[in-house]
């Protein structure tokens, strides 16, 4: 095997500690201000090598590839324990550990061979991670259009979370590696609840409260590194993450009405040449359906009009205007769908 020489060098130590025994940590020589982590890097002709990375990667792009990995294909896998190789030495024992030095090449079928022995227990340490990192996203960017948290901004719906999960985010973003208390929102509000309920209820009754942030860490674990980038992409407040209505994939645009990726879907078109022939499709059903609204509408005031004298007709015609609005709103907060405004049309001419 051939010698290299790192960016930066690094050792592998084992802990003694009672409590870690077994559990390995690569640590660099020097902290950083900024979070590291490292991962194996293709050498030449297809060999790894170990290699150091600092970067804080603000675009928020290796949280989204997180969340669309599918880590029951072992191809998906593979490719994230491999970026993300040290991450995950936590889960293997001093003989596995050790068996890889430092400056030294290593093949793909030695590390293949590493990442097949441990799969099961860190695909489901991936997978929850998925779900906790899922579920925050969609809390901070509304993606579930929960009502009572509309208005808010991103940076206070990020506060509300955290500070309502705190225990939960931080036991798994920490995962038995270092990280000092920063990388959050805080308020100088004197506010003692911290149940979600508390928080919500505390923003709404106190419209000029706001939240600012609060961040120095160091983290060499991918899960703290990805927590921050989502911090510092909340802190930015340019962009959306949102999920795609067609393959159901997380992706980020600067543009509120995008509804789906760029992802490619089939053969070559990508979700937003399907949405775009989907949108098509429901404008021609809907402008049939918004029609048909608008033939029964002039119908029934007409029917009002000619007949001033007949109380029925003016109660008949009110309660299906103001139902018929109410389904209109219902479609536009996407509660209804036009098909249904089509069948309750039809059975309330």
């Amino acid at each position: 095997m051939n010698n290299i020489e790192l960016y930066k060098p690094i050792n592998i130590f084992v802990s003694t500690d009672e409590t870690i025994t077994h559990k390995s940590f690569l640590y660099a020589k020097t902290k950083q201000s900024k979070p590291k982590y490292y991962d194996l890097n293709y050498g030449n002709k297809g060999y790894f090598k170990i290699k150091t990375i600092t970067s804080t990667q603000p675009i928020c792009t290796e949280i989204i590839s997180f969340l669309n990995y599918n880590f029951d294909n072992f191809g998906e896998y593979l490719m994230w324990f491999t970026k993300f190789f040290t991450s995950y030495i936590i889960y293997t024992g001093e003989t596995d550990i050790n068996k890889f030095e430092i400056n030294t090449f290593y093949s793909f079928a030695e590390v293949e061979k590493l990442a097949k022995k441990y799969y099961d227990e860190i695909k489901l340490d991936l997978e929850y991670g998925q779900k906790l990192f899922s579920d925050f996203i969609d809390y901070i960017f509304n993606i579930n259009n929960i009502e009572d948290i509309k208005d808010f901004s991103t940076r206070i719906r990020f506060y509300i979370y955290y500070t309502s999960h705190s225990k939960k985010i931080d036991r798994f973003i920490n995962n038995n590696f270092s990280m000092e208390k920063g990388f959050k929102f805080r308020t100088n509000y004197d506010f003692k609840g911290n149940t979600e309920n508390d928080l919500i209820n505390f923003f709404k009754s106190t419209p000029s409260a706001d939240v600012e942030p609060d961040y120095t860490s160091n983290n060499d674990n991918i899960y703290g590194i990805l927590y921050i980038t989502l911090f510092q992409f909340v802190l930015n407040n340019k962009y959306l993450i949102k999920k795609c209505k067609n393959c159901g994939k997380y992706f980020i645009t600067d543009n509120p009405r995008v509804n789906y990726c760029n992802n490619i879907f089939k053969g070559t078109q990508t979700c937003k040449d399907i949405g775009n022939q989907i949108a098509q499709k429901l404008k021609q059903e809907n402008d049939k359906v918004y029609g048909k609204y608008r033939k029964i509408y002039a119908k029934k005031a007409m029917l009002v009009k000619r007949n001033p004298d007949i109380e029925v007709y003016k109660k008949d015609y009110e309660k299906w205007k103001k139902e018929a609005k109410q389904f209109m709103n219902d479609i536009r907060n996407e509660k209804k769908s036009y098909d249904e405004f089509d069948k309750w049309l039809d059975e309330n001419k």
